[in-house]
């Protein structure tokens, strides 16, 4: 069963969204990319690389898989360059 906290916005986004290769195909991640975003999972242990699309701007939701409840402060990037997201932003 999915987490109970998810919105539903977010998950009808989730559920138009197509798998895409994250650089250096690390492993224990994968990521979805949509029309309104992205959903990477990561196990916790390992920083995140990714390209965003330039004259975006972007905001970085941590969310936690077990209970759907956001993680942390939002964080806001802007696409064009390749952005390191590190787990440990979270504290």
């Amino acid at each position: 069963p999915l987490p109970k906290a998810l919105p539903i916005d977010f998950l009808k986004d989730a559920a138009q969204m197509h798998p895409i290769d994250l650089p250096g195909k690390p492993l224990n991640q994968w990521a979805l990319e949509g029309e309104n975003g992205y959903i990477i999972y990561n196990d916790g242990n390992n920083n995140i690389s990714i390209q965003l699309p330039e004259n975006k701007n972007y905001s970085v939701k941590w969310i936690n898989p077990n209970t759907g409840n956001v993680i942390g402060n939002t964080e806001f990037i802007k696409g064009g360059k390749s952005e390191i997201l590190k787990s440990e932003n979270l504290n």
